[in-house]
């Protein structure tokens, strides 16, 4: 299991609770991450011996690029539309299907972080088509990176979910 952490706070890079309600872990080892530069804290379940990695919030769960990167490819295709694709292409050097793969993503997961972003800024709560949640959440925020604030929030859903992508659970 994947667990993200606010980057800003290291400190908290230590799982509170595993899928079986088990609070005891061990440090199980570490391992690095290139996009983040840096090493990642790996626990066991003294209970169930499932594995949950800790993931700093500049890391998206499951993706090979930093969470800004992916917030500036949606930016750009949000506001610029397919034209945009050509252009984060070549500055990320993605596939245009990758970032294609991320709007449908955001897509399915909006209303979730809509639920989120209105929960953790204290508003009431609002749906919408996915450019609708988008630009609201991006408004919203006082940061221009509020997908990376949202992370480690989402993480915490049952199912979990990271950003876009529901996280699974591995046994050991």
């Amino acid at each position: 299991m994947l667990i993200s952490y606010p980057a800003e706070y290291p400190e908290q890079a230590h799982p509170e609770e595993c899928a079986c309600k088990n609070r005891k872990f061990h440090g199980h080892g570490k391992y690095w991450r290139i996009i983040a530069r840096q090493w990642i804290s790996q626990f066991k379940c003294t209970a169930c011996h499932k594995h949950v990695s800790m993931v700093p919030s500049t890391c998206v769960p499951y993706k090979h690029h930093l969470a800004s990167d992916i917030q500036a490819a949606l930016d750009n295709v949000l506001k610029h539309g397919c034209s945009a694709y050509d252009l984060e292409c070549q500055r990320l050097g993605v596939h245009a299907s990758c970032i294609y793969r991320w709007v449908k993503e955001f897509s399915c997961h909006s209303g979730v972080l809509a639920t989120e972003g209105a929960r953790r800024l204290k508003i009431k709560p609002f749906s919408g088509l996915f450019k609708q949640v988008y630009q609201r959440l991006s408004s919203l925020f006082s940061s221009d990176k509020w997908l990376m604030s949202l992370q480690p929030a989402l993480c915490t859903y049952l199912p979990p979910l990271g950003i876009f992508r529901p996280l699974t659970f591995s046994s050991a």
